[in-house]
Protein backbone atom coordinates (compact mmCIF):
# COMPACT_ATOMS: atom_id res chain seq x y z
CA UNK A 1 0.00 0.00 0.00
CA UNK A 2 1.17 3.68 -0.78
CA UNK A 3 0.37 5.22 2.22
CA UNK A 4 1.29 8.76 0.87
CA UNK A 5 -1.37 8.14 -1.69
CA UNK A 6 -3.89 7.38 0.98
CA UNK A 7 -2.90 10.45 3.34
CA UNK A 8 -3.14 12.75 0.25
CA UNK A 9 -6.63 11.06 -1.04
CA UNK A 10 -7.80 11.94 2.45
CA UNK A 11 -6.51 15.29 2.69
CA UNK A 12 -8.32 16.14 -0.65
CA UNK A 13 -11.19 14.83 0.60
CA UNK A 14 -10.84 16.78 4.45
CA UNK A 15 -10.56 20.15 2.18
CA UNK A 16 -13.39 19.23 0.03
CA UNK A 17 -15.71 18.28 3.20
CA UNK A 18 -14.86 21.88 4.89
CA UNK A 19 -15.41 23.76 2.00
CA UNK A 20 -18.62 21.90 1.23
CA UNK A 21 -19.28 22.17 5.17
CA UNK A 22 -18.67 25.74 5.13
CA UNK A 23 -20.83 26.54 2.43
CA UNK A 24 -23.44 24.81 3.78
CA UNK A 25 -22.96 26.45 7.46
CA UNK A 26 -23.14 29.95 5.83
CA UNK A 27 -26.10 28.97 3.24
CA UNK A 28 -27.84 27.61 5.74
CA UNK A 29 -28.33 24.77 3.66
CA UNK A 30 -30.45 25.86 1.36
CA UNK A 31 -28.45 28.25 -0.90
CA UNK A 32 -25.59 26.22 -2.28
CA UNK A 33 -26.08 24.06 -5.62
CA UNK A 34 -24.30 21.38 -3.90
CA UNK A 35 -27.12 20.98 -1.16
CA UNK A 36 -30.48 19.17 -1.97
CA UNK A 37 -32.29 21.58 0.66
CA UNK A 38 -34.90 23.92 -1.12
CA UNK A 39 -35.89 26.69 1.09
CA UNK A 40 -36.41 24.58 4.05
CA UNK A 41 -35.05 24.74 7.44
CA UNK A 42 -31.67 23.09 7.37
CA UNK A 43 -31.58 19.43 8.23
CA UNK A 44 -27.60 19.38 9.20
CA UNK A 45 -28.37 22.33 11.96
CA UNK A 46 -31.60 22.66 12.10
CA UNK A 47 -31.46 26.33 11.90
CA UNK A 48 -33.11 29.02 9.80
CA UNK A 49 -32.23 30.44 6.88
CA UNK A 50 -29.81 33.73 6.72
CA UNK A 51 -29.63 36.67 4.31
CA UNK A 52 -26.45 36.73 2.39
CA UNK A 53 -26.06 40.36 3.82
CA UNK A 54 -25.36 38.26 7.04
CA UNK A 55 -22.02 36.75 5.85
CA UNK A 56 -20.34 40.31 6.09
CA UNK A 57 -20.95 40.59 10.01
CA UNK A 58 -19.68 39.16 12.59
CA UNK A 59 -18.31 35.46 12.45
CA UNK A 60 -19.30 33.99 15.69
CA UNK A 61 -19.64 30.26 15.85
CA UNK A 62 -20.99 30.09 19.23
CA UNK A 63 -23.13 33.45 18.82
CA UNK A 64 -25.00 31.52 15.79
CA UNK A 65 -24.67 34.71 12.87
CA UNK A 66 -23.92 31.43 10.51
CA UNK A 67 -25.75 28.67 12.51
CA UNK A 68 -28.47 28.63 15.14
CA UNK A 69 -27.09 27.82 18.87
CA UNK A 70 -27.73 24.18 18.36
CA UNK A 71 -26.74 23.77 14.79
CA UNK A 72 -22.65 25.53 16.38
CA UNK A 73 -22.80 22.83 18.79
CA UNK A 74 -22.96 20.33 15.72
CA UNK A 75 -20.55 21.40 13.89
CA UNK A 76 -18.18 22.32 16.60
CA UNK A 77 -18.22 18.06 17.15
CA UNK A 78 -18.66 17.64 13.28
CA UNK A 79 -15.06 19.46 12.76
CA UNK A 80 -13.40 17.87 15.48
CA UNK A 81 -14.44 14.72 14.22
CA UNK A 82 -13.76 15.38 10.76
CA UNK A 83 -10.11 16.44 12.05
CA UNK A 84 -9.45 13.20 13.77
CA UNK A 85 -10.51 10.95 11.25
CA UNK A 86 -9.15 13.19 7.68
CA UNK A 87 -6.19 14.35 9.66
CA UNK A 88 -4.85 12.20 12.81
CA UNK A 89 -5.49 9.11 10.58
CA UNK A 90 -3.21 9.84 7.66
CA UNK A 91 -0.65 10.58 10.25
CA UNK A 92 -1.19 7.35 12.38
CA UNK A 93 -1.23 5.09 8.76
CA UNK A 94 1.83 6.77 7.66
CA UNK A 95 3.64 5.82 10.76
CA UNK A 96 2.12 2.24 11.10
CA UNK A 97 3.14 1.40 7.83
CA UNK A 98 6.42 2.80 8.29
CA UNK A 99 6.63 0.70 11.42
CA UNK A 100 5.40 -2.35 9.88
CA UNK A 101 7.60 -2.04 6.51
CA UNK A 102 10.70 -1.75 9.16
CA UNK A 103 9.44 -4.85 10.81
CA UNK A 104 9.14 -6.56 7.79
CA UNK A 105 12.65 -5.66 6.61
CA UNK A 106 13.95 -6.90 9.60
CA UNK A 107 11.68 -10.51 9.10
CA UNK A 108 13.34 -10.80 6.00
CA UNK A 109 16.67 -10.30 6.73
CA UNK A 110 16.25 -12.99 9.09
CA UNK A 111 14.25 -15.29 6.85
CA UNK A 112 16.70 -14.48 3.73
CA UNK A 113 19.66 -15.35 5.66
CA UNK A 114 21.35 -11.88 6.05
CA UNK A 115 24.81 -12.32 7.30
CA UNK A 116 26.11 -10.87 10.55
CA UNK A 117 29.67 -9.08 10.82
CA UNK A 118 32.41 -11.74 12.57
CA UNK A 119 32.57 -10.62 15.79
CA UNK A 120 34.63 -11.76 18.65
CA UNK A 121 33.92 -12.00 22.15
CA UNK A 122 35.40 -8.97 23.38
CA UNK A 123 36.47 -11.11 26.70
CA UNK A 124 36.94 -14.18 24.84
CA UNK A 125 40.31 -15.22 26.62
CA UNK A 126 38.91 -15.08 29.92
CA UNK A 127 35.91 -16.91 28.55
CA UNK A 128 38.73 -20.08 27.25
CA UNK A 129 40.62 -19.90 30.48
CA UNK A 130 37.32 -20.71 32.35
CA UNK A 131 36.58 -23.67 29.99
CA UNK A 132 39.77 -24.83 31.00
CA UNK A 133 39.15 -24.63 34.75
CA UNK A 134 36.04 -27.32 34.33
CA UNK A 135 37.83 -29.13 31.65
CA UNK A 136 41.26 -29.22 32.30
CA UNK A 137 42.09 -31.35 29.15
CA UNK A 138 40.48 -28.55 26.92
CA UNK A 139 43.21 -26.85 24.28
CA UNK A 140 42.16 -24.80 21.55
CA UNK A 141 44.03 -25.91 18.93
CA UNK A 142 43.29 -29.49 19.82
CA UNK A 143 39.68 -28.29 19.27
CA UNK A 144 40.34 -26.64 16.17
CA UNK A 145 41.78 -29.64 14.49
CA UNK A 146 38.73 -31.55 15.87
CA UNK A 147 36.92 -29.04 14.36
CA UNK A 148 38.72 -29.54 11.20
CA UNK A 149 38.21 -33.34 10.87
CA UNK A 150 34.10 -32.76 11.94
CA UNK A 151 34.14 -30.29 8.89
CA UNK A 152 35.41 -32.92 6.34
CA UNK A 153 33.59 -35.20 7.53
CA UNK A 154 30.11 -33.00 7.30
CA UNK A 155 30.98 -32.04 3.93
CA UNK A 156 31.75 -35.18 2.32
CA UNK A 157 28.50 -36.95 3.94
CA UNK A 158 26.80 -34.11 2.87
CA UNK A 159 28.22 -34.75 -1.27
CA UNK A 160 27.48 -38.31 -1.07
CA UNK A 161 23.96 -37.69 0.01
CA UNK A 162 23.95 -39.60 3.27
CA UNK A 163 24.15 -37.81 6.22
CA UNK A 164 24.53 -41.09 8.39
CA UNK A 165 28.55 -41.31 8.15
CA UNK A 166 28.34 -38.02 10.08
CA UNK A 167 25.33 -38.17 12.14
CA UNK A 168 26.71 -38.57 15.62
CA UNK A 169 28.72 -34.50 15.33
CA UNK A 170 25.17 -33.10 14.59
CA UNK A 171 22.43 -32.07 16.58
CA UNK A 172 18.58 -33.84 15.66
CA UNK A 173 17.60 -30.13 14.57
CA UNK A 174 20.65 -29.96 12.12
CA UNK A 175 20.29 -33.43 10.83
CA UNK A 176 16.77 -33.12 10.07
CA UNK A 177 17.38 -29.92 8.04
CA UNK A 178 20.34 -31.80 6.07
CA UNK A 179 18.04 -34.60 5.49
CA UNK A 180 15.42 -32.95 4.34
CA UNK A 181 17.42 -30.88 1.85
CA UNK A 182 18.86 -33.74 0.69
CA UNK A 183 15.75 -35.51 -0.25
CA UNK A 184 15.58 -32.79 -2.74
CA UNK A 185 18.84 -33.47 -4.25
CA UNK A 186 17.56 -37.31 -4.48
CA UNK A 187 14.44 -36.40 -5.70
CA UNK A 188 15.61 -34.51 -9.03
CA UNK A 189 18.72 -36.82 -9.28
CA UNK A 190 20.99 -34.32 -8.69
CA UNK A 191 24.43 -34.03 -6.50
CA UNK A 192 26.38 -31.34 -4.70
CA UNK A 193 29.56 -31.51 -5.62
CA UNK A 194 32.71 -29.33 -3.14
CA UNK A 195 35.50 -29.85 -5.55
CA UNK A 196 38.94 -29.11 -4.06
CA UNK A 197 37.45 -28.59 -0.79
CA UNK A 198 39.89 -27.16 1.88
CA UNK A 199 39.15 -25.65 4.93
CA UNK A 200 41.01 -21.93 5.35
CA UNK A 201 40.32 -20.88 8.70
CA UNK A 202 38.16 -22.99 11.92
CA UNK A 203 39.07 -19.89 15.07
CA UNK A 204 36.83 -19.53 17.93
CA UNK A 205 34.58 -16.58 18.29
CA UNK A 206 32.75 -16.38 21.45
CA UNK A 207 32.05 -19.33 24.22
CA UNK A 208 28.45 -19.44 25.91
CA UNK A 209 27.59 -20.87 29.30
CA UNK A 210 24.43 -21.68 30.88
CA UNK A 211 23.62 -24.23 33.55
CA UNK A 212 23.25 -27.03 31.15
CA UNK A 213 24.89 -26.33 28.02
CA UNK A 214 28.46 -24.68 27.01
CA UNK A 215 28.64 -23.64 23.00
CA UNK A 216 31.35 -22.53 20.80
CA UNK A 217 30.98 -20.38 18.41
CA UNK A 218 33.42 -21.05 15.31
CA UNK A 219 34.62 -18.83 12.65
CA UNK A 220 34.85 -21.13 9.38
CA UNK A 221 36.34 -20.28 6.00
CA UNK A 222 36.16 -22.71 3.39
CA UNK A 223 36.84 -22.64 -0.39
CA UNK A 224 35.52 -25.04 -3.10
CA UNK A 225 34.52 -25.76 -6.38
CA UNK A 226 30.63 -24.91 -5.26
CA UNK A 227 28.06 -26.62 -7.95
CA UNK A 228 25.33 -29.25 -8.61
CA UNK A 229 25.42 -31.71 -11.14
CA UNK A 230 22.81 -34.39 -12.62
CA UNK A 231 23.20 -37.97 -12.53
CA UNK A 232 25.14 -37.83 -16.10
CA UNK A 233 27.63 -35.25 -14.52
CA UNK A 234 25.96 -32.51 -16.46
CA UNK A 235 25.93 -28.69 -14.35
CA UNK A 236 22.63 -27.72 -14.05
CA UNK A 237 23.70 -24.53 -11.05
CA UNK A 238 26.41 -23.63 -9.56
CA UNK A 239 29.99 -23.02 -10.92
CA UNK A 240 33.30 -24.62 -11.24
CA UNK A 241 35.10 -21.48 -10.16
CA UNK A 242 36.58 -21.26 -6.47
CA UNK A 243 34.63 -19.96 -4.23
CA UNK A 244 35.07 -18.90 -0.53
CA UNK A 245 32.87 -18.46 1.47
CA UNK A 246 32.57 -17.59 5.43
CA UNK A 247 30.04 -19.16 8.20
CA UNK A 248 29.55 -19.38 11.53
CA UNK A 249 29.06 -23.15 13.34
CA UNK A 250 28.06 -23.42 16.67
CA UNK A 251 28.81 -26.38 19.08
CA UNK A 252 27.11 -27.22 22.42
CA UNK A 253 28.18 -29.72 25.16
CA UNK A 254 26.97 -30.42 28.17
CA UNK A 255 28.45 -28.48 31.27
CA UNK A 256 29.19 -31.91 32.81
CA UNK A 257 31.33 -33.15 29.76
CA UNK A 258 35.47 -33.79 29.55
CA UNK A 259 37.84 -33.56 26.81
CA UNK A 260 38.95 -37.33 26.65
CA UNK A 261 42.07 -36.83 24.95
CA UNK A 262 42.77 -40.14 24.04
CA UNK A 263 39.83 -41.23 22.41
CA UNK A 264 39.86 -40.54 18.62
CA UNK A 265 37.52 -38.55 16.86
CA UNK A 266 34.76 -40.51 16.39
CA UNK A 267 35.60 -42.85 19.27
CA UNK A 268 33.21 -43.14 22.56
CA UNK A 269 31.28 -45.42 24.56
CA UNK A 270 27.48 -46.02 24.73
CA UNK A 271 26.45 -44.90 28.42
CA UNK A 272 23.98 -48.35 28.25
CA UNK A 273 26.30 -51.22 26.49
CA UNK A 274 29.57 -49.71 26.89
CA UNK A 275 29.95 -50.13 22.75
CA UNK A 276 31.95 -47.60 20.37
CA UNK A 277 29.50 -44.85 19.70
CA UNK A 278 27.71 -45.88 16.40
CA UNK A 279 24.62 -43.40 16.50
CA UNK A 280 22.13 -43.92 13.69
CA UNK A 281 19.53 -41.82 11.98
CA UNK A 282 17.09 -41.55 15.31
CA UNK A 283 19.89 -40.74 17.73
CA UNK A 284 20.13 -44.29 18.81
CA UNK A 285 23.38 -46.62 19.75
CA UNK A 286 23.89 -48.77 16.80
CA UNK A 287 24.42 -52.04 18.81
CA UNK A 288 21.91 -52.12 22.16
CA UNK A 289 19.62 -49.00 20.60
CA UNK A 290 19.45 -46.77 23.56
CA UNK A 291 18.76 -43.72 23.14
CA UNK A 292 21.73 -41.60 23.26
CA UNK A 293 22.31 -37.97 24.02
CA UNK A 294 25.81 -36.87 22.60
CA UNK A 295 25.44 -33.67 24.12
CA UNK A 296 26.80 -35.72 27.08
CA UNK A 297 30.01 -36.84 26.04
CA UNK A 298 31.28 -34.14 23.13
CA UNK A 299 30.87 -31.38 21.36
CA UNK A 300 27.70 -31.33 18.52
CA UNK A 301 27.10 -28.70 15.12
CA UNK A 302 23.60 -27.27 16.33
CA UNK A 303 23.58 -24.55 13.88
CA UNK A 304 25.33 -22.96 10.97
CA UNK A 305 25.42 -19.43 9.85
CA UNK A 306 26.27 -17.07 7.05
CA UNK A 307 28.65 -14.68 7.96
CA UNK A 308 29.65 -11.46 6.51
CA UNK A 309 33.12 -10.11 6.12
CA UNK A 310 33.79 -6.31 5.90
Amino acid sequence: MNYKKVAAFLWIQFLFICQHALVLARAGGGHSSRSSSSGSPSSWGGSSHHSASSLSGPSSWGGGSYVGSSGSSFWVVFFIIAIVIIVVLPIVLILFFRRKKTALGEMDAVSQGVAPDVRFAPNLADKIVNLKNKDPGFNEQMFQDKISTVFFEIENAWCGRDMGPARQFLSDAVYSRFHLQLEAYLRKDTFNRLDELSLDRATILDIRSDENYDTIDVWVTATARDYVVDEKGKIVSGSTELTTWDEKWSFMRSVKATTQIKEGIKVAKCPNCGAPTEINAAGECGYCHAKMNRYDFDWVLTEIEQLNIT
